[in-house]
């Protein structure tokens, strides 16, 4: 698991919060049903009506 954080150059106030997990099930069934989770989701939950897109990639190869 990692995460990363990135700010908008022309819209300060936009941000990508991208977080990777080892798999699809060690998100929903480790960390959701973890004792991680609740806290986690009590900082998040302020912003969750501004979080415009929450879908889960896989990597394709292609990196700088």
């Amino acid at each position: 698991m990692g995460f990363d954080l990135a700010q908008c150059v022309e819209e300060p106030t936009s941000l990508i919060l991208r977080i990777s997990w080892t798999s699809a099930e060690d998100h929903m069934e480790g960390f959701r049903g973890g004792p991680h989770f609740p806290p986690f989701l009590a900082e998040i939950r302020p912003f969750i009506p501004e979080i415009a897109e929450m879908r889960r990639y896989r990597p394709t190869g292609v990196a700088t």
